[in-house]
């Protein structure tokens, strides 16, 4: 109880300063036990996620490998490799789409309760993904997508079916070159908390499939294959 008091006390800080604190996929609550890995395959879309002072909206397409590793029973690491693209929207002006290249992130999450067949984690997710530069009307354009959130989930097992519900609070950067010139866009911090809702369905005893959203600030939809190693 004693961890699950202090990590209440970490996300009430969080949610004070939202600053420190997207869209990134939260896992959801199955963890690898000490010593343990899992892997998976994880297709990952961010619907929409506007930018603060009416500088447009972002859009994210990315394909991951995940490897998560048991430090221990209550506490791992999580990481993921792959390719991502990036659609921007500026408010007054054309879509610019970048196709994809390399995208990649890591996190953690802790186990603050289990009981019977019900879980609490907390964690921390990071992407992010850097897409291939394009020209338009002549100039360079570089763009990267810097995605952080946290994340709090409770889940009930039923079976095959393990879902979960949450809350995400998150911030989502893009950071843009026009030939040399660069600079960081930040994600509307007046939209950064959202619910979330998913589930793991039970394929094996060695594998399930995850499907997670996100709504309504950051709208985003996730699938991955999951193992255990």
């Amino acid at each position: 109880m004693k961890s699950l008091k202090l990590a209440l006390m970490f996300l009430m800080v969080v949610l004070a300063f939202p600053r420190i604190g997207a869209c990134a996929p939260c896992y959801g609550t199955a963890m690898p036990q000490k010593d343990k890995f899992f892997s998976g395959f994880q297709a990952h879309r961010v619907l929409d996620k506007k930018l603060k002072n009416d500088q447009g909206s972002m859009r994210s397409t990315q394909g991951l490998y995940l490897l998560s590793w048991g430090v221990s029973d209550r506490f791992c690491l999580d990481g993921k490799i792959g390719v991502g693209g990036l659609r921007q929207q500026p408010q007054n002006s054309e879509q610019i789409a970048y196709k994809a290249w390399f995208s990649g992130g890591y996190g953690f999450r802790m186990q603050l309760l289990r009981r019977d067949l019900t879980k609490i984690v907390w964690g921390f997710q990071h992407i992010s993904t850097h897409p291939r530069a394009r020209q338009v009307d002549g100039a360079k354009h570089k763009a990267i997508m810097d995605d952080w959130q946290v994340s709090f989930l409770a889940s009930r097992c039923f079976s095959r079916f393990v879902p979960y519900a949450g809350l995400r609070l998150g911030r989502m950067d893009y950071i843009h070159w026009v030939e040399q010139l660069g600079h960081r866009v930040r994600s509307d911090m007046a939209r950064s908390l959202s619910g979330i809702l998913g589930t793991d369905f039970k394929v094996s005893d060695k594998s399930w499939i995850n499907l997670e959203v996100q709504a309504p600030n950051g709208t985003a939809a996730s699938i991955s294959y999951n193992f255990k190693l």
